[in-house]
């Protein structure tokens, strides 16, 4: 028998407090829900809420979330290595019998500095241990 598949997204959450439930739907059908034990649903619980269905949202249309991660944090190390092999400094760099001249080493330099962006905004997506 075939794994079933999710709900497709968009989903949403609808707190709805006349029954102290949280719910979350898809467009034709309740996804989830809190249970109701007569007590108003904290911040917590709407905000665990929001945040499946913000990472529902964000993977939709992605088949295996697990092998998006892989190939993210591959693409990371190599944009490091990327990073640490362009010279940078306005020192004199040489290679074989080519001296990098000023407007080459500016060229370094604004590489670096958009791979160093790129490698510090990866990075902040990543959750912190």
């Amino acid at each position: 028998m075939d794994k079933p598949k999710p709900t497709p997204g968009p989903w949403a959450v609808k707190n709805l407090k006349s029954k102290n439930t949280i719910f979350i739907v898809s467009e034709n059908s309740y996804v989830a829900q809190t249970p109701d034990f007569g007590t108003e649903k904290s911040s917590q619980e709407l905000a665990d809420a929001e945040r499946i269905v913000s990472c529902v949202n964000a993977m939709d249309g992605i088949e295996d979330p697990a092998l998006l991660r892989e190939c993210f944090d591959e693409m990371l190390r190599e944009i490091r290595v990327a990073y640490n092999s362009v010279p940078y400094g306005y020192e004199t760099i040489a290679s074989g019998e080519k001296i990098y001249d000023a407007e080459d080493t500016r060229e370094f330099e604004e590489t670096r500095n958009k791979l160093g962006t790129l490698i510090s905004k990866a990075e902040s997506l990543r959750r912190k241990s």
